[in-house]
């Protein structure tokens, strides 16, 4: 499985959600019961490349074409705490941002990536 770091590494991840499935019925006697569905969390990052090459923004593309969007299952290593994670696009889209107008070769990418559970 590839790890998109190893691809092109990340600026940084800019943000990590941390989401449980939970089923919650509250009885007419004021009562409340709760019923939790996944049996693990499902993690969400924010992750941002900033100041890449068109190069650079090319491999990502590719790593984002090869996986289909949205359809395809890679790795990501959250730097904060080294953990891996398998992990999707969100989107089916992949856009990218100048990052100095007029200037070609500096460029911002930014995705969500969601946990995918094995």
């Amino acid at each position: 499985m590839t790890r998109i770091n190893d691809v092109v590494a990340p600026s940084r991840i800019t943000k990590a959600e941390v989401e449980w499935k939970t089923e919650v019925k509250d009885w007419p006697n004021g009562r409340r019961s709760a019923k939790r569905l996944w049996s693990s969390p499902r993690h969400t990052f924010d992750v941002e490349w900033d100041g890449i090459s068109l190069a650079e923004y090319t491999l990502l593309k590719a790593h984002f074409n090869a996986n289909f969007g949205r359809y395809g299952v890679f790795e990501l290593l959250d730097t904060h705490d080294s953990t891996v994670y398998s992990v999707s696009y969100e989107d089916d889209s992949l856009g990218r941002e100048n990052v100095r107008p007029n200037t070609a070769g500096l460029y911002r990418l930014r995705v969500t990536l969601v946990e995918e559970k094995t």
